[in-house]
């Protein structure tokens, strides 16, 4: 079955519609009535964990989990 957005292999199977994960959470994930990839874009701009220009994604990836443990050691000592 392909997504009835995109047409990639769909992962979200109902009798209502069948989506790929991208085009289920452009429709249906959202916090607070936002759509969550606006609130994450938004969360990792206001934190400088922004995919920077030219920047390769195994580079972003090892940026994003060095952010990890300060911000989890910084919840956990409060």
């Amino acid at each position: 079955m392909r997504c009835e957005s995109c047409g990639k292999p769909a992962t979200q199977i109902r009798d209502e519609y069948s989506y790929c994960d991208r085009c289920w959470a452009a429709n249906f994930s959202k916090t607070g009535g936002v759509p969550f990839r606006t609130v994450l874009k938004d969360s990792l701009e206001r934190m400088g964990l922004m995919r920077e220009d030219g920047e390769a994604m195994n580079d972003w990836v090892i940026r994003l989990k060095a952010h990890t443990p300060r911000t989890l050691n910084s919840l956990i000592k409060q």
